[in-house]
C-alpha cells in the first residue's frame, strides 16, 4: 500500500510537471535615448529557434516558451544587444550601440558616417574576403551585400563575374558596375581582348584580397548620382589599407587548399557504350564498330582534377603622429580543377600619409602586380571545349598509345580509334592532348599608383587635391600544335597579342561638415574632375610553322602566313559635381 500511494505521489508530480512545462512570456522594448518604443526589434529565446519581433508599440508575446529557457535575447539595428533573466512580463531598455552608428563609410569623393547615411550602401569588411580562398576578391562577394547578386558563370579561372545591383539596370550594356580604387575609376571587367582565344581575365585579379580595408556597394539612384551615367549599374568602392599610428606591426596571412568539381556528368562505361552501339547498329542490319577490349575510360577523370591553391601576404605597418606607412609583399598560386587551368599573381603595395603642419597632409600610394594565367577553351560549341569534348570522348578508348610518337592516341586531327574497327568520324580532338600540348596564356602587367595633398582651411573645411594612374600591359599568347587538334589543318598557330590601358585621374575636392547647435548636421562636398582613358592594341598571328620548335615566340621566316590586325580607342571626361546633405 506505502509502495503505491509513493507511486501515485510521482506520477502526480510528473503531471504537474507536463502541465507547467512551458510559460508566456510578454514585454515591452524602449530606447533609452528618448523612451520610445523601439519597433521591429528581435526577440529571441536563447538555445531555440523560438522568436518575435515588437510591434508598433513596441510590445511583444512569446507563447509556449520551454520552462527550462532561462534567457532572452534582445537585439536591434544600432543598438546593443542584450541578454536578460526571463520573467513573464518584461520591460527591456536597448541602448544605441555609438560605435555602430558613428562607423565611418566610404561614399562618393568621401565618408560619412554610418548613421548619417540616406542612401542604399552595402560594406562588406576587408577580413570578410581576406579570409576566404579566391583568386580575385570580387567572386566572393555573393551573399554578403544585401540587393547585390554576384555570379560566377564559369570554374576557369579569371572568368569574370556577373553583377546584379538591385535588379538588370542595362538591357544591351552588360552589368559590370563602376569601380573605384581609393578614390580613382579604374579599368574594370574582361581584359582578354587581346585575341587570345581561351583565356579570360578577370581585371579585379590584380588585387591582392588581403590589402583590402574595405568594399562599399552603392546601390541607389541617390547613392550613384554623383558619378553620373558610369553608375548605371552601380558602384564598387574599394579601400585599400592604410597606415596607422604606433609601433612597427608585422604581420604574415598564409593559407593552403584544395578544391575539386562538386557534381560531374553520369556518363555511359565502356560495357553500356558498347551495348548500346550494338543496339543501334543492329536496327540497320549492321555489326557494331565498337570493340570492348578491357579499356573503360571516365574522360571527366583526366581533364578535372583536384586543384591545389596557396598563397601568402607578408605586411609591415605602423607610424607616429607625423607619418604613417604600410608595406605589404604577396604571392598566390592557383590551380583550376579544369586540367591546364592555373593563376599565378606576384604583388607589391606601399602607402605613406604624412601630416606636413597643422593645416597640410600629404600621401602617396602604389599598388604594382604581374599577373599570369594559363587557360583553356572551354566554348560550348567548341570541339576542343574542355568539358564539351570531355562528355564526347568515347568510354573504350584511351588518352595514350605507347605506340604513336607523340605518345598520344591521335590519329590525324581526331581522337585515335583504339580497338574499335572504324575510325572515329566526329573530328573530336584527344582532349588530353589538345590540353597538354596547345598553350592559352595572358600575363598583365599592371600599376596603380597616386599621391594627394590636403589642406584645412578651418575645422569641417577641407580642400584635397590628387592625381591617380592606372597603366596595364596585358600579353596575349595562343598556340596550336600542328601534329593534332585545332592546329593540325593550318600546319600550326601562334597569335601574339599586346593591349595597353592607360588611365589617369585628377580630382580636386573642397569638403564642409559641420554640427550646429548639437543637432543640425550639414555638409557639402563640391568636386571638379578629369579622367582620361586609352586602349590600343596589336595582334600578330602566323599559321604553317616550319617547325614545332619556333613555337614560344613568333620569329621572322619560319612560318607561311602571316596576319597582323591592331586598333586604338581614347576618351576623356570632365566632370563637376556638387552634393549636399542635411539632417
Amino acid at each position: 500500500m506505502k509502495r503505491k500511494l509513493m507511486l501515485f505521489i510521482t506520477c502526480l508530480f510528473i503531471g504537474l510537471g507536463f502541465a507547467t512545462a512551458q510559460k508566456r512570456v510578454t514585454g515591452v522594448v524602449i530606447s533609452s535615448e528618448d523612451n520610445e518604443p523601439v519597433v521591429g526589434a528581435s526577440v529571441l529565446v536563447k538555445g531555440t529557434t523560438l522568436g518575435t519581433i515588437t510591434d508598433m508599440d513596441g510590445k511583444f508575446v512569446l507563447a509556449n516558451v520551454p520552462n527550462a529557457s532561462k534567457t532572452l535575447v534582445v537585439s536591434y539595428i544600432g543598438m546593443k544587444t542584450q541578454e536578460l533573466t526571463i520573467s513573464p512580463t518584461m520591460k527591456i531598455v536597448l541602448e544605441s550601440d555609438s560605435k555602430q552608428m558613428d562607423e565611418v563609410v566610404v561614399v562618393g569623393y568621401g565618408v560619412q558616417r554610418k548613421k548619417d547615411l540616406t542612401s542604399s550602401i552595402s560594406k562588406v569588411g576587408g577580413k570578410d574576403i581576406s579570409e576566404l580562398t579566391a583568386g580575385s576578391f570580387d567572386t566572393q562577394l555573393a551573399g554578403r551585400a544585401a540587393g547585390v547578386q554576384v555570379s560566377t558563370p564559369s570554374a576557369t579561372l579569371g572568368t569574370v563575374p556577373v553583377y546584379q545591383v538591385r535588379g538588370v539596370s542595362s538591357m544591351t550594356s552588360g552589368t559590370q558596375p563602376l569601380v573605384v580604387v581609393d578614390g580613382m575609376p579604374v579599368v574594370s571587367g574582361d581584359m582578354s581582348e587581346t585575341g587570345t582565344t581561351g583565356v579570360a581575365y578577370n581585371s579585379m585579379a590584380d588585387i591582392n584580397p588581403n590589402d583590402i580595408e574595405s568594399i562599399e556597394i552603392l546601390k541607389d539612384g541617390a547613392a550613384t548620382a554623383i558619378y553620373g551615367s558610369r553608375a548605371a549599374n552601380g558602384v564598387v568602392l574599394i579601400t585599400t589599407k592604410k597606415g596607422t599610428q604606433g609601433k612597427t606591426k608585422l604581420t604574415y596571412d598564409g593559407s593552403l587548399s584544395w578544391s575539386s568539381a562538386t557534381k560531374r556528368y553520369d556518363l555511359l562505361n565502356a560495357d553500356q557504350f558498347k551495348t548500346v552501339q550494338d543496339m543501334l547498329y543492329g536496327t540497320w542490319g549492321d555489326s557494331s564498330p565498337a570493340v570492348n577490349d578491357g579499356t573503360d575510360t571516365d574522360w571527366q577523370d583526366y581533364v578535372m582534377r583536384t586543384a591545389f591553391q596557396h598563397s601568402h601576404t607578408l605586411a609591415a605597418s605602423g607610424g607616429n603622429d607625423k607619418s604613417q606607412y604600410y608595406f605589404s609583399l604577396g604571392y598566390s598560386n592557383q590551380e583550376g580543377i579544369v586540367r591546364a587551368n592555373s593563376m599565378e599573381r606576384y604583388n607589391v603595395k606601399a602607402t605613406l600619409d604624412h601630416k606636413v603642419n597643422k593645416w597640410l597632409k600629404v600621401g602617396f600610394n602604389v599598388q604594382a602586380s604581374r599577373n599570369s594565367i594559363n587557360g583553356q577553351l572551354n566554348s560550348e560549341n567548341s570541339l576542343s571545349g574542355a568539358m564539351y569534348a570531355a562528355i564526347q570522348m568515347l568510354p573504350n578508348v584511351s588518352p595514350y598509345d605507347s605506340s604513336n610518337p607523340t605518345g598520344y592516341n591521335i590519329t590525324g586531327k581526331a581522337l585515335g580509334k583504339g580497338s574499335n574497327t572504324e575510325e572515329i568520324n566526329n573530328s573530336l580532338p584527344n582532349i588530353i592532348w589538345v590540353l597538354d600540348n596547345n598553350k592559352y596564356k595572358n600575363t598583365n602587367t599592371r600599376v596603380l599608383a597616386g599621391g594627394y595633398g590636403e589642406i584645412t582651411f578651418l575645422p569641417g573645411l577641407t580642400f584635397r587635391t590628387q592625381a591617380n594612374v592606372d597603366y596595364s600591359m596585358v600579353e596575349g599568347f595562343t598556340y596550336w600544335n600542328p601534329d593534332s587538334g585545332d592546329g593540325y589543318s593550318y600546319k600550326g598557330v601562334i597569335d601574339d597579342s599586346h593591349a595597353k590601358y592607360n588611365s589617369w585621374n585628377w580630382q580636386n575636392i573642397l569638403n564642409f561638415n559641420h554640427t550646429f547647435n548639437g543637432v543640425h548636421n550639414v555638409s557639402a562636398t563640391a568636386v571638379q574632375e578629369y579622367n582620361y582613358t586609352g586602349y590600343d592594341f596589336t595582334q600578330g598571328e602566323v599559321e604553317g610553322l616550319s617547325d614545332k620548335f619556333f613555337s614560344d615566340h613568333i620569329i621572322s621566316n619560319t612560318y607561311s602566313q602571316q596576319f597582323v590586325y591592331g586598333n586604338k580607342t581614347y576618351y576623356g571626361i570632365a566632370s563637376y559635381l556638387l552634393r549636399g546633405n542635411y539632417n
